[in-house]
């Protein structure tokens, strides 16, 4: 039996308002920052081999995950909300256009003038 481990550490910096108050006063930041690991990790099994082994690759990546945590400018909420409702009437349009066209093949197709 030979079982395969595979372990992939992606560094993350977390950024932003996570901390306490007393964490704050200590380090003197207003933003704390934390450094942790991200791991995922697989296996696999295999049961015809004749050999027992387990084997374990790791790999730390070379690419760093940075999370901010900060408030978003009410400008940019706003033009982000009205981003939205210019999509959904655009979409809107598009599917009552589809349905006007449909309709309009359909009943020509009724009254036998859709040559």
């Amino acid at each position: 039996m030979r079982v395969g481990f595979y372990v992939k550490a992606v560094p993350a910096i977390f950024l932003g308002e996570f901390a306490s108050f007393f964490t704050r006063i200590l380090n003197g930041d207003l933003l704390a920052r934390y450094e942790v690991f991200q791991l995922t990790s697989t296996s696999e099994t295999e049961f015809q081999s004749f050999e027992s082994l387990i084997i374990f690759n790791y790999e730390v990546s070379p690419f760093a995950v940075q999370y901010t945590n900060a408030k978003e400018n009410i400008f940019q909420f706003l033009i982000n909300i009205c981003a939205i409702i210019g999509g959904l009437f655009t979409l809107a349009g598009i599917v009552d256009g589809m349905i006007h066209k449909g309709s309009k093949i359909i009943f020509k197709d009724r009254i036998n003038k859709l040559q």
